[in-house]
């Protein structure tokens, strides 16, 4: 179903991207690694043939915050929406502890209209663990706007239920909730969205296209087993379909494995961004080891959907 198209040029570690689209050109979201912390960056496409970059920025989008902060070790953009005419970008704060690797938390940034400089909303999070949701940590935003619930935003994301001892590793094993918002900035937990199956170990990275009155989504999932040393054990990436956005049923002839012929995504393709122009179905996404060997993208023709939903 899907067409590969490969690598998207950029030459750098590239994770969790998702587009912009302008008049002229696609903008692509992702991030980087610089001294082992994730950082923001994007590049301009050419518009229906990603492959050609015409500009890359190398000037991070966001810089980390303060000692004691939640965003001190990296800062991962997940998504951007318009809030009250003015542009919204989601990202997550990553801080190291002591007890176990890592820990997420989301925040939020508004463009600057007169800069064009992206301004964190707060030095805090706006979505966090807390006893409304009791997730080790919470993270990977993506934000859904739609009719179904009227002027409320919905938002997917990643929640860790527990960590687990692999291979002498800390892992965490984490699921996919959702949560409501009438402004985009105060969260309301809901709900698990999809739970993950007994071999399963993480949830990751949901996108959401509508297609007539179906919605599909696709997202990473892993195996419990460590991804970082066995192949089969990495991300692939799943497709699922529902009428409310919130019950999915899989449509497994949509999702998307590793490609055993390939150098750069034979052992995972992960963190997915799906978008539809002129008939035709974009993926992009990750591969192998988060995205150390890149980005690249892929297409359907929307009509084939006609059939399968």
């Amino acid at each position: 179903m899907w067409q590969r198209h490969g690598l998207i040029p950029n030459k750098r570690h590239s994770q969790i991207p998702f587009v912009e689209k302008f008049s002229t050109h696609w903008r692509i979201y992702y991030n980087t690694r610089i001294n082992n912390k994730g950082t923001p960056l994007c590049l301009d496409v050419e518009i229906e043939n990603p492959s050609n970059v015409l500009e890359d920025n190398s000037s991070p989008l966001l810089h980390f915050g303060d000692l004691g902060s939640f965003d001190v070790n990296g800062i991962m953009v997940t998504d951007l929406i318009e809030l009250n005419n003015t542009k919204a970008m989601y990202y997550i704060g990553w801080v190291q502890r002591r007890d176990v690797p890592f820990q997420n938390a989301v925040g939020i940034a508004f463009l600057n209209q007169k800069t064009n400089k992206w301004e964190k909303f707060s030095s805090g999070p706006i979505f966090n663990s807390s006893y409304k949701e009791p997730g080790t940590f919470c993270g990977v935003p993506r934000i859904i706007k739609n009719d179904i619930y009227k002027d409320r935003l919905l938002m997917f994301y990643t929640s860790t239920t527990k960590w687990k001892n692999i291979e002498g590793s800390q892992h965490a094993i984490y699921n996919l909730k959702y949560a409501f918002s009438d402004n985009g900035i105060d969260w309301e937990p809901a709900g698990t969205l999809i739970d993950l199956k007994r071999d399963e170990g993480g949830i990751t990275s949901p996108t959401v296209i509508q297609i007539k009155d179906v919605y599909l989504m696709w997202y990473s999932v892993r195996k419990i087993g460590c991804n970082r040393k066995t192949p089969e054990n990495g991300y692939i990436i799943k497709c699922v379909k529902s009428k409310n956005l919130i019950d999915w049923t899989p449509v497994d002839i949509l999702n998307l494995y590793p490609d055993p012929t390939s150098e750069w995504d034979n052992g995972m393709v992960c963190f997915p961004y799906v978008l539809e122009h002129k008939e035709k179905i974009y993926l992009f996404y990750s591969g192998n080891l988060f995205g150390s060997a890149g980005m690249g993208y892929a297409v359907m023709d929307a009509h084939l959907l006609s059939n399968i939903i």
